[in-house]
């Protein structure tokens, strides 16, 4: 797979993503949504869909209940469209690595939520000083 596929993988994420956030949707995250996005944007739109609508099938049942969700279906699809349109991974070994992927990064998350929660001290103090561009530039 070549940087640029992979940049354009990840666009695709990041615009599903940004839709989501700004419309508050949870359908542009959902693998029958995203895995055509990521095949249009990688040049194969049929593969896409395919893979979406199978990974869907696998993370049907999947919803963040609370907040906790078993595995990052967003990640998982993107990784799995991209290795099969981009790389040439056969369906079956790109569906099982994705997969694998999707559970392994959904454990990251607790990292991430440590990291935010450990870096908000810091942010109320920004706020305290009446630093609000430094709590913009701290926010991004």
């Amino acid at each position: 797979m070549q940087v640029s596929q992979a940049l354009l993988c990840c666009l695709a994420y990041f615009v599903c993503a940004m839709i989501d956030s700004f419309f508050g949707w949870q359908a542009m995250s959902r693998p029958i949504f995203l895995g055509p996005i990521v095949g249009l944007f990688v040049g194969d739109l049929k593969t896409g869909a395919i893979m979406g609508a199978n990974l869907e099938a696998i993370y049907m049942g999947v919803s963040a209940i609370g907040g906790v969700i078993a595995a990052n279906i967003q990640v998982a699809t993107v990784v799995g469209v991209g290795l099969n349109v981009c790389a040439g991974v056969d369906y079956e070994s790109s569906v099982a690595i994705a997969t694998a992927v999707g559970a392994v990064l959904n454990s990251l998350s607790a990292v991430q939520k440590a990291m935010r929660a450990a870096w908000h001290p810091i942010m109320i103090n920004t706020l305290k000083k009446g630093n609000f561009k430094g709590m913009v530039t701290q926010m991004w």
